[in-house]
Parts: C-alpha cells; sequence; structure tokens
C-alpha cells in the first residue's frame, strides 16, 4: 500500500520549532501510511542530526532560498495521493489532524484543495492581531461555497491536480503562495474550500520588526501579484473598514498593531526596490507616534531632558 499523504515542509533555521512539529506529525493517528519531507534552505547540519533522531523522515537540503524553491522540491520527491503543505513553525494540536485532511478529500470530491487556518498559543495583541488578518484575508476570498486562494501552512491538495505546475520559486516573501491558487483557478477551473475548524497552531513569536517586515513583504507580494496576473490587489488589507467579524474576537487593544500592519503593508505595496531594515523602522517610529500623537519635538525634547539629568560618575 502506498502512502496516502506527503508531508512537505519547508524548514528555515529554526530547529526547535521543527522538532516540535515533526513530534506532533509522529503523534498521529491514522488509518494509513503516510511519509514526510523536510527541505532546509539554507542546509543545517543540525537538522540532519535531529531528523536522524526522530524516525522516517525524508531530508532534502538547497542552496537556494525561498520557500516555493523548497516546496517545488519536495512535490517532486512526494509519493502520496495527498499533498499537505505545513510552516516549519506550525504544530498540531489534534491528533486526527492528518486524518481530516484525507477525510475532507474524501467527501468532497469535487474540490482539489483543502485548508485551514493557524491558531496561536499567546494572547499578545500582536499575536490576536496577525491572526485575525489572516483569518480575516481568507474569508474575503470567498466565493459562494469556495475560496479563490487558502494559506500555504495549512493546505492539502490532490497530487493530481498539479498536472506538472509548480509554485513559482520567484516569490520568496509574503504571499508565496497566493499566487499559485489564482494561477491555478484560472488555468484550471479547481475549487478550494477553507474549513475553519482545521487549525495547526503557528508558534510565530513576532516581535515588533518581525510583525512589521511580514506586513512589508505582503504588500509587496501584492504588487508583484498584480503585475503578473493582472490582479487588482488592494494597497490596504487590515483596517479598511475595520469589518469586525464574530468569529475573530476582535479586541479594542489591536488597533494599534491593525495600523502599524496597515503602514508597513502599505509600504511593501508601493515599494519598488523590496525590503531594508531602515524602512521599517521608519515606518515603526511615525505610526507610534501618530498614532499616540505624540510630537516629534515633545519626544526629542523629553529624551533630551532624561540625558540631561542623569547621574554622572
Amino acid at each position: 500500500m502506498g502512502n496516502r499523504i506527503s508531508v512537505i515542509i519547508p524548514h528555515h533555521r529554526d530547529e526547535q520549532a521543527l522538532r516540535r512539529l515533526i513530534e506532533s506529525l509522529l503523534a498521529q493517528q491514522v488509518n494509513f501510511p503516510f511519509e514526510i519531507i523536510v527541505i532546509s534552505n539554507p542546509p543545517s547540519l543540525y537538522a540532519v542530526e535531529l531528523l536522524k533522531q526522530t524516525g522516517n523522515v525524508i531530508h532534502l537540503q538547497t542552496e537556494v532560498l525561498g520557500v516555493n524553491n523548497a516546496r517545488n522540491l519536495g512535490v517532486k520527491k512526494a509519493t502520496g495521493e495527498i499533498l499537505l503543505f505545513l510552516d516549519s513553525d506550525c504544530e498540531l494540536s489534534e491528533p486526527n489532524f492528518l486524518q481530516r485532511h484525507s477525510d475532507l478529500h474524501i467527501s468532497y470530491p469535487e474540490l482539489s484543495c483543502v485548508g485551514g487556518i493557524y491558531s496561536y498559543s499567546g494572547d499578545a495583541a500582536r499575536d490576536l492581531t496577525y491572526n485575525y488578518i489572516q483569518t480575516r484575508w481568507l474569508l474575503q476570498g470567498q466565493v459562494g461555497d469556495y475560496n479563490r486562494y487558502l494559506i500555504g501552512g495549512n493546505f492539502s491538495c490532490k497530487k493530481e491536480a498539479l498536472l506538472g505546475d509548480s509554485f513559482d520559486p520567484r516569490i520568496a516573501y509574503g504571499g508565496s503562495e497566493t499566487e499559485f491558487f489564482l494561477r491555478m483557478l484560472v488555468k484550471s477551473n479547481l475549487k478550494y474550500k477553507l474549513f475553519l475548524d482545521l487549525e495547526v497552531l503557528h508558534n510565530t513569536d513576532l516581535g515588533i520588526i518581525e510583525f512589521c517586515k511580514k506586513a512589508f513583504k505582503q504588500g509587496f507580494g501584492a504588487r508583484y501579484l498584480r503585475q503578473k496576473l493582472n490582479q487588482e490587489a488592494e494597497a490596504s488589507s487590515a483596517q479598511k473598514d475595520l469589518v469586525r467579524f464574530e468569529e475573530l474576537n476582535y479586541k479594542k487593544e489591536m488597533e494599534f498593531w491593525l495600523v502599524l500592519y496597515d503602514a508597513s503593508y502599505n509600504q511593501g505595496y508601493h515599494s519598488k526596490n523590496g525590503y531594508h531594515v531602515l524602512k521599517v523602522l521608519g515606518i515603526l517610529v511615525l505610526t507610534y507616534f501618530n498614532f499616540y500623537r505624540i510630537k516629534a519635538s515633545d519626544f526629542f525634547g523629553s529624551l533630551e531632558n532624561l540625558l540631561r539629568n542623569l547621574p554622572r560618575k
């Protein structure tokens, strides 16, 4: 009996997160065989040793950076009927997660792809905000009973549906899988469906700079997508109209993070030469001043007074 599912995991540096994911995969309760394929970019000696200890895992390594390049290598190696894509910083909290993906493909034979959402372990405002933005984006992609796209770290597709197509390896920034979904939707009229109760735990642990960086790259990716597919990507994604879907658990303390996400996303969308840390730092400072209505002169004046009053040695 061949493998029912091939789990494809692009991996970039965080070996401890990868360990948690592999352990949660090996604990899955299924009635079929499956394989795990990890693609490390850049190559990682630590990951080699880790995966030797954790069971029968296929480990590929590549010098070429980019999640889509890693996905394509995994697809070529996969032998399963269904390809399940996970991010290496995810973890499966339900022991029947793989079984559910398999069962959904049986229950909905017309679907080419099945997808779920991310859940988050923390309750920090930035994590709640990122979850809110991501789930809202998914819901905005619903058209009737189906979806125009899914998230790249929790979806599965029938291998036969790829028809020799692949993920665009030139996309190495936010929304790397969205181009694939929209291109295949137009080319092959595939059907995708989102299931809100199909969750993986996403251990992002985003700092404020990483939060801005993710938003910037997602905006930059939206611009590329619009140019390549002639799709009208929104130049503002999070705060616009502040649509408060009941299931998204909107909270007042998220508002600063929504404004910060929008500012970073818009900067990325209108950027012509990509990400730079100084751009993000500038966005962060300006957003903080504007949101809290702090005048720069008052801020630097207070800072000057503080420095003057420091005790001298």
